[in-house]
C-alpha cells in the first residue's frame, strides 16, 4: 500500500539531476502514490526526457506535465498541487534528492499529528553523490512547534523537505521567482497554520542554499526577494511595523555576512 501523498518535482533544464531525485523517491520504504513532473518550458529536450524517464517506472506512477510558458518554480509547483488528488503533497526539487525513509516517517507523522497542516525537516549538503546512511534514524520523530515570531527571522524550512495537507487553499505566488517558498510559509504560520520541524534529517541538496555560484548579484536578488517578502507579509496585515522592520534590519546583516563570505571563498587559495 502506498503512502497517500503526492511528490511534487518542479524541472528546468534538469536532465543531468533529475534522475537522481525520482530514483530516491522510488526507492523509498514507503512509496507515495504519484510523482507529478513539471517542465517549465525548458527550451532544450528536457521535456521529452521526462515523458521517456516516466516509462521506465509503474505506468501511471510518473505524470508529466508541460508549461507553454517558462514561469518559475512557484507557477511549477502549483501546477502539480493543483492536479494531486492525495490528501498530502510533498515537493522535492529536481537536484536534490531524500533519505529512503523521508516518506514513510513524516507520513506516518503527519497521520499521527492530524492537526499539523505542515511539516519539515533537518536537511544536509552533500558535496557529491556519496552513499547516504540509513542508520540513526528515529522510529518515532520528534518535533517543535514552528515560531511565529522566529520564522520571520529564520527560514528553517526547507521547500525540499516540507509535507502538507493539499487541501491548504494558499499557493506560491505567480510573480515572484525568488523567494516564493519562504513568502508561502509566512503566509501560512503568520494566519494559523500549524506547521513543525522535525528532528531528522531526510532530504538532501548538493549545492548551498545561498550563493553557490559565487555571483554576489545572486546574492542581491536574494535578498531583494526577501526583503518585498516581509513587506508583503506587512501589507497582509501578517506582521506589524515593528517585526517587519526588525526582520528586515536583520535580513541585511545576514546578507552582508554572506558577501564577505562569498568574497572570502572567491579570493581563498
Amino acid at each position: 500500500m502506498n503512502a497517500n501523498v503526492t511528490v511534487i518535482i518542479p524541472c528546468w533544464q534538469c536532465k543531468e539531476t533529475i534522475t537522481r531525485a525520482i530514483d530516491s523517491v522510488y526507492k523509498q520504504s514507503l512509496l507515495p502514490e504519484k510523482v507529478i513532473l513539471i517542465d517549465d518550458a525548458s527550451g532544450d529536450s528536457t521535456g521529452d526526457f521526462l515523458e521517456q524517464l516516466a516509462l521506465i517506472y509503474p505506468k501511471g506512477w510518473i505524470e508529466v506535465i508541460h508549461l507553454v510558458a517558462n514561469s518559475g518554480p512557484g507557477v511549477s509547483r502549483n501546477a502539480g498541487w493543483d492536479m494531486a488528488k492525495t490528501e498530502y503533497i510533498a515537493f522535492l526539487d529536481a537536484d536534490d534528492s531524500w533519505h529512503p525513509n523521508k516518506i514513510k516517517l513524516q507520513y506516518d507523522w503527519m497521520l499521527k499529528n492530524k492537526d499539523i497542516d505542515l511539516s519539515c525537516h533537518l536537511t544536509r549538503i552533500l558535496l557529491n553523490d556519496s552513499a547516504v546512511s540509513l542508520q540513526n534514524l528515529e522510529s518515532i520523530l520528534q518535533g517543535y512547534k514552528i515560531s511565529k515570531n522566529k520564522l520571520p527571522f529564520k527560514n528553517m524550512i526547507a521547500t525540499r523537505s516540507v509535507m502538507l495537507k493539499t487541501n491548504i487553499s494558499e499557493r506560491f505566488d505567480k510573480k515572484k521567482r525568488l523567494s516564493e517558498d519562504y513568502y508561502l510559509w509566512l503566509k501560512l504560520i503568520l494566519s494559523g497554520k500549524r506547521g513543525y520541524f522535525l528532528n531528522e534529517t531526510l532530504a538532501y541538496s548538493y549545492k548551498p542554499d545561498f550563493g553557490h555560484s559565487g555571483l554576489t548579484r545572486s546574492l542581491v536578488a536574494m535578498e531583494i526577494a526577501e526583503l518585498h517578502t516581509f513587506y508583503q507579509c506587512y501589507k497582509k496585515h501578517l506582521i506589524n511595523p515593528f517585526l517587519f522592520l526588525t526582520a528586515s534590519l536583520f535580513s541585511l546583516i545576514k546578507f552582508i555576512r554572506r558577501c564577505v563570505m562569498s568574497c572570502i571563498i572567491k579570493i581563498a587559495p
